[in-house]
């Protein structure tokens, strides 16, 4: 892609989250302001907000024209979760996948993983689930002794209805062919809800 085309698809992304920002009444869905922040100019218009009646009335429309549109599209039966992702899960979860990491097995942790998860370690980005997988198993198949892989120091440091994000220490050791070793480093990852769990969107692991 050239500097030009590059220049192009910006202006256009730039121009749509515009329409975004500024639109008002029934034609507003979501009310966006971190998404609007990605452009350059600072504005968070206030929209005129209908009332709930004439909302509702326009939710209904618009589901209606879902049956229209979009008739062979998947239904679901699972209501809108508006609570919030609380610490305790974040670090019951972290928890929970570092023992089924020490359990070499890729079938116990792949559950744990979103489909288009980005893990990033000191050789390289592994992005999608089949890459991820690759890299775990490329890991367990260095033969050590006495392993353990341990999660400590975990600071959720953010929480909302779909995500969540933690920073933790971890620690590797065991006696492989070379001798014993010991890994330290720090880690950082982005849980959303995938298909009603948790799951690692991002993780980066660095020494």
């Amino acid at each position: 892609m050239s500097r030009e085309q590059l220049a192009a698809e910006v202006t256009k992304l730039r121009d749509g989250i515009r329409r975004h920002r500024d639109s008002t009444g029934h034609e507003l869905c979501w009310h966006h302001p971190a998404l609007w922040s990605l452009l350059p100019e600072r504005s968070d218009p206030l929209p005129r907000v209908p009332d709930w009646p004439q909302f509702l009335r326009g939710c209904i429309h618009y589901r209606q024209s879902l049956d229209e549109q979009a008739p062979d599209a998947l239904r679901t039966h699972a209501a809108f979760d508006t609570s919030k992702v609380t610490e305790a899960e974040v670090v019951d979860f972290l928890k929970a996948f570092e023992t089924a990491s020490g359990t070499r097995s890729f079938a116990n942790v792949k559950d744990m993983i979103h489909p288009n998860a980005l893990f990033r370690f000191n050789d390289g980005d592994y992005r999608g689930f089949e890459a991820v997988r690759a890299a775990f198993e490329r890991t367990w198949a260095y033969d050590v002794e006495d392993e353990r892989y341990t999660l400590s120091n975990i600071e959720v440091m953010n929480v909302d209805t779909h995500s969540a994000t933690a920073t933790f220490t971890f620690t590797w050791s065991g006696h492989g062919p070379d001798g014993p070793f010991n890994i330290v480093g720090r880690g950082t990852t982005l849980l959303v809800h995938h298909q009603g769990r948790l799951k690692i969107l991002v993780e980066h692991l660095s020494r």
